[in-house]
């Protein structure tokens, strides 16, 4: 699969009822984080947060964001983090619809899912855009609690030693995080200008970030190939590739496609992400459905056995007249996501075919 935030009796009963006419209200972006006990009641949220003297722990998604429902599966969902974050309002913001649209707008929210932590005043502490897994993620939040890691704290650190080039990529990208992107690309080209040989080792990393702002705005392939060529051990390597793959996708090149994803690949054998996105493509295409299924297989040993990349080894399988081995597969993935709609659904398909 390619891949690239409480009550006895008859008041119980109400509550129930309550609770579960809430969620059949809510909408695909809403509905799951309401399961989990966040509330949609921004105002509510609010009120309690001062009354309280309690941080707010808001969520921001849409319906189509995959990583968001994984985020809820994988994260939210897991007692260890209802146990650690106990001490927060919990807020789920639709970003595109309603109110959540101005908010989304408010905070420079940019993608998703987009975690931010905000004070008693609703003010943000900080955030995180994008999954992280447990327990870094609970960790993060407890440290923006405690007034560790965040920006302030980052720039603070950074007043007295303006040398640390690896501290000021982490206050370069926190900038962005923020929407505040002529800060953050002078910070980015700062980095870069004093150190041209990446001896630090994060130049090139700053490099990467300042050709995706200006791809973001201009679509400016060029440049990301440009990285490539300049750094060819980048840590954001395969996310250009993928990013240059969807560009060639779009423009209907799939001789470029095709190319970018075996340089990809050769550039970065040891990616998970990447050699996923690669066999996926070609499951999509039918290219070369052999050695994209040898490269999925490496992808699911490199990573664990991560479930969109087994969904991916499994679609192979089929596309290959392997139906039984596939139905086999995703039930590996299903045992670690029971119940996951879209896995349940592969697997009927599966099992349709003798």
């Amino acid at each position: 699969m390619h891949s690239p935030a409480r009550w006895g009796g008859r008041l119980l009963l109400l509550a129930g009822l309550l609770a579960t006419a809430a969620i059949a209200e809510t909408d695909k972006a809403t509905g799951e984080a309401v399961k989990l006990g966040f509330g949609t009641d921004k105002g509510a949220a609010l009120s309690q947060a001062a009354a309280a003297g309690r941080p707010i722990l808001a969520f921001f998604t849409t319906d189509w964001c995959s990583w968001c429902r994984r985020l809820e599966a994988d994260v939210l969902s897991t007692p260890e983090f209802k146990q650690g974050s106990q001490g927060w309002v919990k807020l789920v913001i639709d970003a595109e619809k309603g109110d959540g649209v101005d908010w989304a707008k408010r905070f420079n929210v940019q993608g998703y899912p987009t975690l931010i932590l905000l004070d008693r005043k609703g003010e943000e502490i900080d955030r995180q855009a994008g999954y992280s897994p447990m327990p870094a993620f609970l960790q993060t939040f407890q440290d923006f609690e405690r007034g560790v890691g965040t920006l302030s704290a980052l720039q603070t650190q950074l007043a007295t030693a303006p040398g640390d080039l690896p501290l000021a990529l982490r206050v370069a990208r926190k900038l962005e995080e923020r929407g505040r992107a002529g800060e953050a690309r002078a910070a980015f080209q700062a980095i870069v200008a004093q150190d041209p040989r990446n001896a630090s080792g994060v130049a090139d990393e700053a490099d990467a970030d300042l050709a995706l702002a200006a791809f973001r705005v201009d679509k400016d392939a060029a440049a990301l190939e440009a990285v490539l060529a300049r750094w060819p051990a980048c840590e954001q390597g395969p996310q250009l590739y993928n990013i240059l793959v969807g560009a060639a996708s779009k423009a209907g090149d799939e001789a470029r496609m095709r190319d970018l994803l075996n340089r990809a690949v050769a550039q970065y054998p040891e990616d998970p992400d990447l050699l996923n996105s690669y066999a996926w493509t070609c499951a999509e295409k039918g290219w070369d459905l052999e050695r994209a299924l040898g490269l999925a297989e490496k992808a699911v040993r490199l990573s664990g056995g991560e479930p969109n990349i087994l969904d991916t080894v499994a679609e192979l399988q089929f596309k290959l007249g392997r139906a039984g081995e596939a139905a086999a597969t995703i039930r590996q993935a299903l045992a670690k996501r029971p119940g996951d709609e879209y896995l349940t659904k592969q697997l009927k398909r599966f099992e349709a075919r003798p």
